[in-house]
């Protein structure tokens, strides 16, 4: 099922735009002096200073972190609800493939994006307020959409007992999102600072962009070796050369992640069968696309009303964007070491972004191409390894030995 719980404004109205921004969402007027004048660069903070930011940095994150590891744990739980079906050959268990498979990308997705933000926290500058609202904005957003899938299976399976162990979990959650503070009410919030950094965003794309770097139109097809993607590391003590802020690399993973997959699509060592290496180089492609529309729209954006439904509208689609980046920047990095050969595999990475661009109404392929069928089949393998072998649905793997 393709997910398409939008944001919210307060009074309920929809947030979300479809197509591309440059078609749907008209240019917001500039403001002259505002546009003319670059921000003033803030003060250098003491050594007290950064060790209180990061912390704050950190606990506007775990949030988002308790979020996704609760929705794993009830998936992981549905899974197993279902994999004996599923497993069997039976046409009632292999119907609930698909909608597991996507919450499982979805999960994951979550997780690359929340984890790369704490991973931040450990740069000389910290995390980046733009990875941070966006982690806060569209994890409970997702998650919602998770839950909506797994009570579906829950429901329609009739495997879960009325008041069996999986339901408690899962009304636990739903309710935990509801909450004042957390889940999608806080979303809102977070959807409001999204708007503040989209200025921000847009310069961090221009510089990589202008250039020539991992995010300029120079890029190589080398995937972004960011420590912040390296989540089988330990981010080292010091960082020497200096790495970009978070918010930079997330965006500039964007174009080198369309370059690599476009290089490895077009190689002539790809057999013909690959169909998912083309796949990733078009919604790679479509997102690239959007962030260049977003930038030419969030540069006029400076000083409007985080309340302007425009501006919330560009804030939902640029926090989907980072969603997407992070996913791409993970894969690629893992692709790249070879330590973890599932996330190191573009079939999770098709899966999750594709669900993106559908979520933003880009999706360049439709849910049924062999491409999105293969992927979707690799994930639903995985997962029925996972359950078999009593590993956590987690990005990390947990429980998997090394």
């Amino acid at each position: 099922m393709a997910p398409t719980r939008p944001g919210l404004l307060q009074d309920g109205r929809d947030t979300r735009t479809t197509g591309s921004v440059a078609a749907a969402v008209s240019v917001v007027p500039a403001k002259p002096e505002a546009a003319a004048r670059p921000p003033a660069a803030p003060p250098a903070p003491s050594g007290y200073a950064r060790s209180v930011l990061r912390a704050e940095q950190r606990d506007a994150l775990l949030g988002a972190q308790a979020l996704t590891g609760a929705a794993s744990a009830v998936l992981r739980a549905t899974v197993a609800l279902v994999a004996g079906q599923a497993t069997g050959g039976g046409r009632a268990g292999r119907r609930w493939k698909a909608p597991l498979a996507a919450a499982f990308a979805d999960l994951l997705a979550c997780e690359a994006l929340v984890t790369v933000g704490l991973r931040a926290c450990g740069l000389p500058q910290g995390s980046g307020p733009g990875v941070r609202a966006a982690a806060g904005y569209t994890v409970p957003i997702v998650v919602a959409d998770v839950l909506d899938e797994l009570q579906l299976v829950m429901t329609e399976s009739r495997l879960a007992a009325h008041d069996g162990p999986e339901r408690r979990m899962l009304a636990e959650l739903v309710d935990r999102l509801e909450r004042p503070g957390t889940g999608r009410a806080d979303a809102l919030a977070r959807q409001a600072d999204v708007v503040r950094e989209l200025p921000a965003l847009a310069a961090a794309f221009g510089r990589r962009w202008d250039a020539g770097g991992p995010g300029g139109p120079g890029a190589t097809a080398t995937p972004c070796s960011s420590v912040l993607f390296r989540l089988d590391e330990r981010m080292p003590a010091r960082i020497i050369p200096p790495e970009p802020g978070s918010d930079d690399t997330l965006v500039s993973a964007l174009t080198a992640a369309h370059a690599r997959f476009t290089r490895i699509a077009a190689a002539a060592d790809v057999g013909a069968g690959d169909t998912v290496h083309p796949a990733l180089a078009r919604v790679a492609g479509r997102l690239l696309s959007e962030q260049r529309a977003l930038v030419r729209q969030s540069r006029l954006a400076e000083g409007a009303d985080p309340g302007d439904p425009r501006m919330r509208a560009f804030a939902d689609r640029q926090a989907m964007v980072l969603l997407a980046a992070a996913v791409l920047g993970v894969q690629g990095v893992a692709a790249e070491t070879g330590r973890d050969p599932f996330l190191g595999s573009p079939h999770w990475a098709l899966h999750a972004s594709a669900r993106i661009t559908e979520r933003l109404g880009i999706a360049p392929d439709g849910p049924g191409t062999p491409a999105s069928v293969e992927a979707r089949d690799r994930i639903w393998a995985e997962l029925a390894e996972r359950h078999r072998e009593g590993i956590g649905c987690d990005i990390r793997a947990t429980g998997r030995a090394r």
